[in-house]
Order: C-alpha cells, then structure tokens, then sequence
C-alpha cells in the first residue's frame, strides 16, 4: 500500500511503501515529545498483522526487511518509520489452519497507552480478538484476550488440537513473541526484555 501526504496547500510532504495493508485502522498521536501516524495493517511477505508509525511531514521509502529468500529491496531507498511492529499468529490461529491474523482496532487510549486488538479466529471466529497494549515507547507491555479467543482455544483444547496452558504464561509468551524492527534487523520484545531494554 503506497501512502502520500500532503499540507493543506497541496505540497508533497512524504511518502511510504507498507508491503501489504495498511488501512485497517490509522490514528494521528501527540505528546509533548513526539506526534506522528498510527497504522494498523498486514504485512503480506510475513503473514502477520503489523503496527507502524510514521512521521505526516517527512516520511520516506519501503518497509522492512529489506532481503529475504523471495524479494531483494535492497535497491529500494528503506523506510524511515518511527517504529514497526508485527503481531505473531497464535496457535489457534494455526490450528484452524488459517493463513494469518488480522487487524481489527486501534485505541489510542491516553498518551502512554494504545491498544491493537488483532482478529485470531480468522474465518471460524472472525470476531475472536487478543489486546495488545503499547506504551508511550511502542513496547508490547501486555495483552488480553476476549471472552470469544479464551472460548475458541477451549473449543480446541477439548478437540485435542492444542495442549492447555496457563493463560498469564500464555499471555507472557505472545507478548515476548511480537518483534519489532530496529538498524540491525527484527528483535523480539523477549530478546529485549532479557537483554534488560
């Protein structure tokens, strides 16, 4: 999805590239030190919703990653976004065979608070959602699950399609599982949390 902006006399302010969707849900922030663009879409290459910001007035080039088996961007100018984020699929998503999450919402619900609730349940439970809250870093510092997820996955755990698991434990793990992308390549919020970041 190509994104372009514009002031209000019509001059071109920046542009960006999402390899994917990128209109789910988009939300302007401000704080007293930072403002810019929330988007909540889908990155095709990595089968994942995804979070990102951007800048309105300077925005620039391709989303990451810039080389994978598939596609070489390297010859591409990379994307100066502020952050990007990627939800991982959870395992009810993959036990019912579906090819990826979906964005479903974004609440900015104070300055150091935002929620992306992402869609698990795909074509079984399309309204099937896990809360992910971010802090005024972009950091994943906790997620939750509606009632309708918790269902499901005991729908599938009766099934013996998943094992059963502590959800605090469950909780933990898939938010040590959302990765975000940085100069050096993609770091999960588990590798920065034992890294002491």
């Amino acid at each position: 999805l190509h994104f372009k902006f514009w002031n209000v006399a019509g001059d071109s302010l920046g542009w960006y590239i999402n390899a994917g969707y990128g209109g789910a849900e988009a939300r302007c922030f401000s704080s007293e030190s930072k403002a810019g663009l929330l988007f909540l879409g889908f990155k095709n290459r990595m089968s994942q919703a995804c979070l990102f910001v951007l800048s309105a007035d300077s925005s620039h080039g391709v989303s990451p990653p810039y080389t994978d088996e598939s596609y070489n961007l390297e010859n591409l100018k990379r994307g100066n976004q502020l952050h990007y984020l990627l939800f991982p699929r959870t395992d009810v998503n993959q036990a019912i065979y579906d090819d990826y999450n979906d964005p479903d919402g974004l609440i900015v619900e104070s300055e150091n608070v935002i929620r992306a609730d992402i869609c698990e349940g795909g074509r079984v439970s399309p309204l099937s959602k896990v809360s992910y809250y971010l802090n005024e870093d972009f950091r994943v510092y906790r997620v939750n699950f509606d009632d309708r997820f918790l269902t499901l996955r005991d729908s599938l755990v009766d099934a013996g399609l998943l094992p059963g698991v502590n959800m605090s434990t469950y909780a933990a793990d898939l938010r040590d599982s959302v990765t975000y992308w940085t100069d050096s390549g993609w770091v999960t919020e588990g590798d920065l949390r034992t890294s002491g970041q």
